[in-house]
């Protein structure tokens, strides 16, 4: 994620709190179960021959960087996916910490 989304979700969770150093977890955590949720939606798009294009990447043990490549390659909207799955995982932890405080 790019430093202004990072930001964003620091502000938006109320992480501005927390040294930097557990921001950075924060956001390594946060950032894994977004891009989880982004290939679960591409899972559905891609074609039965990307799709097994895609798991041999994932078999090679490909970078995030190699993986985001290659779905850009395939879905022409991938960052707008990017985009709605940062907003509906923000809007679920709101709705979450509302209802713990």
């Amino acid at each position: 994620m790019d430093k202004k989304t990072n930001n964003n979700i620091i502000y938006d969770l109320g992480l501005e709190l927390l040294s930097p150093e557990q921001q950075e977890e924060a956001l390594i955590s946060i950032g894994q179960i977004i891009f989880q949720a982004v290939i679960i939606r591409v899972l559905d798009i891609l074609s039965d021959e990307e799709k097994d294009d895609f798991e041999k990447l994932l078999a090679g043990n490909s970078s995030e960087e190699m993986i985001l490549n290659f779905l850009k390659s395939k879905i022409e909207d991938l960052d707008e996916i990017i985009k709605e799955e940062v907003e509906n995982f923000k809007k679920e932890s709101s709705e979450l910490m509302g209802k713990i405080r």
